[in-house]
């Protein structure tokens, strides 16, 4: 289970990277993380206190979100089919 929570998480994070999303990874003591712009770029923070599972659940949340609020993004279909496989 743990190596499909991985290569699940993993895909994630190169899709958002392939749209122009810049991953941060920070410990933010367990609070989540998320998805923002920053100087009109995306920015998608990933917190390394949470375990993987919650760690891909957040991601999952973020793409989501800019999914839903349709942000500007190069493979935005391809954000969408991840989302949806999972």
């Amino acid at each position: 289970m743990e190596q499909l929570i991985t290569t699940r998480f993993n895909e994630g994070l190169r899709l958002a990277k392939a749209n122009g999303i810049e991953v941060r990874f920070e410990y933010m003591h367990g609070r989540g993380g998320g998805v923002c712009q920053v100087n009109q770029r995306p920015h998608l923070f990933v917190d390394l206190a949470l375990n993987p599972s919650d760690q891909l659940q957040a991601l999952e949340a973020a793409i989501q979100l800019v999914i839903h609020e349709d942000w500007p993004l190069k493979q935005i279909d391809q954000l969408r089919g991840w989302v949806g496989s999972g």
